[in-house]
Order: C-alpha cells, then structure tokens, then sequence
C-alpha cells in the first residue's frame, strides 16, 4: 500500500470544483468573506457535516443525483471573483500535489463561475493562472479541460467552445 501511496501519479479525470477539500474551501471562504450555500451555519463543521455522505448512500436516481450535484455548491460560490478562481485552483494543485500526483488534467466549466460578470474567457484565464501558480509552488503541472454542463443551451454551448479554443496552446487540452 505505502509503494502506492509514494509512487508519482498522473490523474487524468478530476473536477475541480467537485476535488476540493472542505480544509481548502473554509480556508477560501473566509479569506474572501463567502457565504457558503446550503450550510446550517456557517462553521468548519457545518460544511464537514455537508460533504458528509452516508456510507452506502447512492447518487442513481434523477433525485439523489441532484442532491450529488448540490454538493458544488459551496466550491462554486467560491469561484465567482478572479481571486477565489485563482484560490481554488492553487488548491486544487496543492491537493493533487499532496497526492503525489505529478500531472493532471482538470476538468472545469466556466459557465457555472460568471456570477460577478466575469466573461468565459476571463473565468478560464483565472482558473489558468491559479494552476500556473500552484505549478510554481508545487512542481505538479495541471492542465485543463473546459467542460460544458450537460443542461447547457446550444449558444451557452459554443461560448464556451469558443472561450476554450483561445487558450487551446495555453493551458487548455480539451
């Protein structure tokens, strides 16, 4: 198990804002005065107690898949300025690098981290910048794939291509 836990990784599917860890995004949220949605209160152990997940628990039905999904929310509420996008991502790095992961593609949508009117383009610009920062501290190189959530409408659909496609030798691999 230790030659597992030592050997250098490569993780090839990761999201970002789904891998966060809950020290990672109090440690933000307070940095950046966030509120955390769909917290009782805003404590380190209310947020535990939100990403706890009952052993045997199953995410297979349109209603337990849902409540899957609410469980970004915190992480996305983080990722609305430049800065927490740029946070979230060193994160992200750091976490990985603590993993003994030396590459890593990411996935990450852009449309969901608009909320202060930031462009896709700005949105993925931040998100580069905070992997490049965590590359410097860390040594663990991640790039990143733009996803599209599966609820998006044709135009959401190609703003986001078009967004991805500017930084397509810069950081961005799908």
């Amino acid at each position: 198990r230790q030659f597992f836990e030592d050997v250098p990784k490569a993780q090839l599917h990761v999201h970002m804002d789904g891998a966060l860890q809950v020290d990672d995004i109090w440690t933000i949220s307070q940095e950046l005065g966030t509120p955390l949605p769909g917290l009782s209160e805003q404590t380190r152990e209310s947020l535990e107690t939100f990403y706890r997940v009952q052993p045997g628990a199953r995410f297979d039905t349109p209603e337990t898949f849902n409540a899957f999904l609410a469980k970004f929310g915190p992480t996305i509420a983080l990722m609305q300025t430049p800065k927490g996008i740029q946070k979230a991502a060193q994160a992200h790095v750091r976490d990985l690098a603590r993993e003994k992961h030396v590459y890593a593609e990411t996935r990450f949508a852009p449309q969901y981290h608009r909320g202060r009117g930031m462009s896709l383009q700005d949105v993925i610009h931040e998100a580069l910048l905070g992997l490049q920062a965590g590359y410097l501290e860390t040594g663990t190189l991640v790039k990143l794939i733009v996803s599209i959530g599966r609820e998006c409408d044709n135009e959401t659909s190609m703003a986001v291509a078009h967004a991805a496609a500017a930084f397509h030798k810069n950081g961005v691999v799908a």
